[in-house]
This record gives C-alpha cells, structure tokens and sequence, in this order.
C-alpha cells in the first residue's frame, strides 16, 4: 500500500511539472500574448511586453488602446505560430506566426521579437 502511494505521489508530482512546462518558452508567451490580444484584452497583451523604460500605469493604459486601434482596424481573425528561433546567447529570439485576416485568402507570415528578461521571455515592443 506504501508503494502506491508514493507511486501515486510520483505520478501526480510529474503530470504537474509538465502541466507547467513550456509556460515560459518564447513560442509559450507569443500565444499566450496572441491570445489575449485576439480576446480583446490588450491591457493583458502589455503586461507580456517588455520596454526599454519602465512604463507607468497611465502609459500601459494609452499603449494598450493604441493596439486596440490598430488591431481592430486592421480585421485580423486568427492566426497560428509555426516556430521560434532563439539566439545562441539565449538572450533573445524570434516567434514565427501566420496572421489570417479577413478578406485574405491567404495568411500572412510574420515573426515577433522576444527577449529574455531575468529568466522571463518578453514581447520586444522596441520601444
């Protein structure tokens, strides 16, 4: 009986490990910054970005409605990530993404800057 439980324990402390993997890996955060992005919560979108000055809460506000204009100006309906390609230093890396877009029959290629701040990867506003 000992034996199942710790096989038990096992089992539950590795299915929560990996539960969390891959949370902080540049492709992890590129969806999870796309994701709030296509859900409207650009607010959200901002705190996965990272800038060169710290911002205040005002500035994050205004930088968040920005990208909400120009988000939905642009009638953007999905997209998918495809790969990523992290700098030999680890320091940076760059997501690859298709972007479909309403009207468009095919979707468009992009990537997005990341960067690794304090173990953290980013969104690289380049700001």
């Amino acid at each position: 009986m000992k034996k199942f439980f710790m096989y038990l324990i096992a089992c539950v402390f590795t299915l929560s490990l990996a539960s969390c993997g891959g949370g902080n890996e540049p492709s992890a955060v590129a969806k999870s910054y796309y994701d709030a992005v296509f859900a409207g919560d650009f607010k959200g979108a901002v705190e996965q970005m990272h800038f060169s000055t710290e911002l205040t809460a005002e500035d994050k506000e205004q930088f968040a409605g920005l990208m909400q204009g120009l988000w939905s100006a642009a009638k953007y309906t999905g997209y998918e990530i495809t790969g990523e390609e992290v700098a030999e230093d680890g320091k940076t890396a760059k997501v690859f993404l298709k972007i479909t877009e309403e009207g468009k029959d095919e979707p468009k290629e992009d990537s997005v800057k990341m960067i690794n701040v304090d173990g953290k990867w980013l969104v690289d506003s380049g700001k």
